[in-house]
């Protein structure tokens, strides 16, 4: 892929994070969860303590082919 964007951050990060490395807000991104635009195991996933963990790398995917 060209321009491929490098990423040096974990696969999963908690979606409070997500504001840092892509300008969702974690309100914003539970919204995407809630309606089903973001998918389970793909762009997020609950951790086993329960927090809601995200794939910044898939959801640059979504936003490539959805956008």
């Amino acid at each position: 892929m060209k321009n491929a964007p490098i990423y040096s951050f974990a696969k999963w990060v908690r979606i409070t994070m997500l504001e840092t490395i892509n300008g969702y807000t974690a309100d914003a991104a539970r919204g995407k969860i809630k309606t089903g635009l973001w998918k389970e195991g793909l762009q997020w996933k609950k951790a086993p303590d329960g927090n809601i963990m995200v794939n910044p790398r898939a959801i640059d995917e979504w936003i490539e082919t959805h956008g």
